[in-house]
């Protein structure tokens, strides 16, 4: 019987698996390709999601067309995308289409838009059935658009393909690239197209482009109004910027207790700087009642997203148990004069040294300041004072001290130099910035590669990240056997948000 197995498992392979990739064991899609290997569509099916989504896209079309061929239509439809889109073949719409009609046929609904939205019958013999070839160009419902056409080949033309037949979706990412490549007349063109539609990522899109006068002429009224109703649809991202509008006093009368409305219903989706606000509203006593435990349950939340504001606000929890260093968002000295710290206090030695331009001392200073510690009080301008007089030497903790305490360009300016220097938290926070787009262009790919310098370096929260960029494909291919390793050396580290994500997975440390 056992021969018999080997045999018939032989010959699968021999017919199915003679030209795929085979999974790594003990995956997912291992699971899948054990199945799909004996002519389980079904299995075949998800097996080319996999290799797709993992941008396998020659694999994902050799299993797609193992079960489209036996007739399964989530495959036929997912074949007839890659035809049109070009990825894993040659791009040819008529190829498209007719996987598109066999899935519709079946009464598959995404084929039956992809059809009408590609102007063709669901039936090859309709009279109304255009006769289009592969060369054919979409028809053009937007000739009024005056902006750069992207270039044939790219994922952005791709997406101008689909957009100008009004496809919504399509518009919307199709805005983000022309955003991301800071065109942004043309980006407000796409996203308000793709808002009149419904889409409400656009509606966010486009309130963000009118909040800071990108594209458009600045208008907050506007913005409002378009977070608004992206935000009462559910949408996550809206709701987190309605939130801070409402804190800010942003274009409306500021209640907090709105804003707090709001963050909470964008971080029960899970969005990191929702989380964090929360989580400053909790431990400010802003709208709700002053908690510092549900100030951490937030920031514990946000952190686990990387979001290094929250990694900073627990360490300074656990270090004092009272709120920290706020430090005015322009970072200047508000005071002209040294503050001399008591005689015979560790914060004095530091300062006789400080004074005579010793960077270490000074950045220990800032530290006693910033800290409360040392023999003075604390002192939010007189820390970033002494960081910024140290940073200012090249002192990398310094630059990295002085950095925490400043959002956006300047957070990045002062990561950047302290990060370049091969201080590991720096590299760490510089990749959470890239990734998520705090202060700098969003990058996945250099989000990785910041994360994985401090990583080899052996910093506990980079490794955790790194595993993280691993497991959600983020900035690299996903590959679950490094995202295991880099959790253990997390977990190894002391990190036990890596020893809860490891015991999820099915792993042990």
């Amino acid at each position: 019987m056992k021969r018999f197995y080997i045999i018939m498992c032989l010959t699968l392979l021999a017919t199915f698996g003679a030209w795929a990739q085979v999974p790594q064991r003990n995956t997912k899609a291992y699971s899948y390709y054990e199945k799909a290997i004996t002519g389980d569509a079904a299995a075949q099916t998800r097996l080319g999601n996999e290799f797709y989504h993992s941008k396998d896209f020659e694999n994902a079309v050799y299993w797609y067309r193992k079960a489209a061929e036996q007739g399964n239509a989530t495959a036929q439809n997912n074949l007839g995308i890659c035809y049109e889109d070009g990825e894993g073949v040659t791009k040819d719409i008529s190829e498209a289409v007719k996987w598109y009609r066999k899935a519709a046929a079946q009464g598959n609904i995404a084929s039956k838009s992809m059809l009408k939205r590609l102007g063709y019958s669901e039936s090859s013999g309709s009279s109304n059935a255009l006769q289009a070839s592969s060369s054919s160009q979409p028809r053009n419902k937007y000739s009024d658009f005056t902006g750069k056409i992207p270039a044939k080949g790219t994922k952005a033309y791709s997406y101008y393909e689909k957009a100008i037949t009004g496809d919504a979706e399509a518009q919307n990412s199709l805005g983000d690239k022309y955003y991301n490549s800071k065109e942004y007349s043309s980006a407000v063109y796409w996203y308000r197209k793709a808002a009149e539609q419904g889409i409400t990522n656009a509606q966010c899109n486009l309130g963000y482009c009118y909040e800071y006068g990108q594209g458009v002429t600045k208008s907050i009224t506007e913005a409002i109004k378009l977070y608004r109703n992206a935000a009462e649809q559910g949408n996550a991202a809206a709701q987190h910027n309605l939130g801070e509008c409402y804190e800010k006093g942003r274009g409306v009368t500021q209640n907090y207790y709105e804003a707090v409305k709001w963050y909470r219903k964008a971080a029960d989706q899970g969005i990191a700087e929702a989380e964090y606000n929360l989580g400053v509203c909790h431990e400010k006593g802003q709208g709700v009642t002053k908690s510092i435990s549900e100030a951490e349950k937030w920031y514990r939340k946000a952190a686990a997203q990387g979001n290094a504001n929250a990694k900073d606000n627990l360490k300074r929890l656990s270090s004092s148990g009272s709120t920290g260093l706020q430090a005015s968002s322009s970072g200047k000295n508000s005071s002209s004069n040294d503050k001399i710290p008591p005689k015979g206090t560790e914060a004095y030695n530091y300062y006789k040294q400080a004074i005579l331009g010793k960077a270490k001392a000074q950045n220990k200073l800032g530290v006693c300041y910033e800290e409360g510690e040392g023999g003075v009080t604390k002192d939010s301008s007189e820390a970033v004072k002494w960081y910024r007089k140290a940073a200012e030497q090249g002192y990398a903790e310094a630059e990295y001290n002085l950095g925490r305490n400043f959002r956006g360009t300047e957070r990045v300016k002062w990561y950047r130099k302290a990060a370049e220097q091969g201080h590991a938290e720096a590299q760490d926070r510089l990749g959470s910035c890239y990734e998520s787009g705090e202060g700098v262009t969003k990058s996945l790919t250099e989000a990785f590669k910041w994360h994985r310098k401090a990583a080899e370096q052996g910093d506990a929260w980079a490794q955790y990240e790194l595993g993280r960029c691993y497991e959600k494909g983020k900035g690299v291919n996903k590959n679950i056997n490094e995202a295991v390793k880099w959790y253990r050396k997390s977990a190894e580290n002391g990190n036990t948000f890596a020893l809860e994500i490891l015991a999820n997975l099915g792993y042990s440390k």
